[in-house]
């Protein structure tokens, strides 16, 4: 009895969805345009590191929380003089990915002449150090950007003239609506790929 013919590799086909609107490209910076925006960015934001450093105290843990509140109630010192306020650049600035995401999604859903009463809510500019995360960490915000940028009064122009030179505006082609325009029905491709080999269950 001959022995049955070996099997070649089966395959299976994988469903990918195309768009034409799927990606929004980075701006392109210099090198040395990149470290002239991080000095300026730095000195603007020098005010805030200084405060912190001066005015919040570093958390070092629960006891040494519970030995500071205990000498709080033993002593009979006078009154502390009061702490004083955060710069004023800090009202004027979000930091952290979250705050950032929640933002830019507000903003590109309200109508830009009801935001006219806002002007504190839209971003003038977003930087992201992107050299230490994945792509897939930061990805979203060329879309986004894209998707809630609003025009800036004169006087921001000025502020942020050099960056403006420098830093091209994101983007998004598919965002401005033209009379002419054609809805593109999504492009599905099929492609056929092999499947690699069961593994064998070790009991």
């Amino acid at each position: 009895m001959s022995a049955p013919a070996s099997q070649g590799p089966r395959k299976k086909v994988v469903h990918q969805l195309d768009t034409p609107f799927s990606t929004v490209p980075w701006p392109s910076i210099l090198t040395e345009d990149q470290d002239t925006i991080l000095e300026l960015l730095c000195d603007l934001l020098s005010p805030i590191g200084q405060y912190r450093q001066t005015q919040i105290k570093r958390s070092k843990g629960k006891r040494s929380l519970q030995k500071e509140k205990g000498a709080k109630k033993t002593a009979h010192d006078s009154e502390q003089p009061p702490v004083p306020p955060m710069p004023e650049i800090e009202a004027s600035i979000d930091v952290g990915l979250n705050s950032i995401t929640r933002n830019l999604q507000l903003c590109s859903r309200q109508d830009p002449e009801s935001m006219g009463d806002e002007p504190d809510r839209q971003y003038s500019m977003v930087f992201v150090a992107r050299g230490d995360h994945a792509s897939t960490f930061n990805c979203h915000f060329p879309q986004m950007i894209g998707a809630a940028s609003r025009k800036i009064s004169p006087e921001r122009k000025i502020r942020l003239e050099f960056v403006m030179k420098k830093v091209a505006p994101i983007e998004a082609s598919w965002l401005d609506v033209s009379p002419d325009a054609q809805y593109l029905a999504p492009k599905i491709n099929a492609i056929e790929t092999t499947v690699g080999p069961k593994r064998a269950r070790v009991e």
